[in-house]
């Protein structure tokens, strides 16, 4: 069974792929992976940033899957303006993929405050 099985079948994901989590947890989630990495030498967190964009992807899928559905009004405008600070945010960690030398942490700590933010103000009511 592959992992995409495994989460399925524990009621994380739905049959299309995005999580049943609400927009709140799933940013706490990247954000708890992203504090994980900080502790980590260059060489394994690689690794660990590779687990935060993908925990960072699901909530953007989420998030674009909900905006497709016709979530409206107010809702719909929030959604698309957490879904920009969310691409922000995935921008700033894929671009530790590939540093030209070394990590950049201060690049971690602006998307950790990114995903902070989301995560207190905009994901409460949603």
């Amino acid at each position: 069974m592959n992992n995409h099985e495994t989460a399925e079948k524990q009621g994380r994901i739905t049959a299309t792929g995005i999580s049943e989590a609400g927009y709140e947890e799933l940013c706490r989630r990247t954000i708890s992976r992203l504090n994980e990495a900080y502790d980590h030498d260059p060489v394994s967190l690689e690794n660990r940033i590779d687990h935060t964009v993908r925990a960072l992807v699901s909530l953007r899928d989420k998030l674009i899957v909900d905006i497709r559905g016709g979530a409206a009004g107010e809702g719909g405008a929030k959604r698309k303006k957490a879904l920009a600070d969310v691409n922000r945010a995935l921008s700033l960690l894929v671009s530790l993929d590939y540093p030209a030398i070394g990590i950049d942490r201060e690049m971690m700590e602006k998307a950790e405050e990114l995903l902070r933010y989301l995560a207190l103000n905009e994901f409460r009511d949603m």
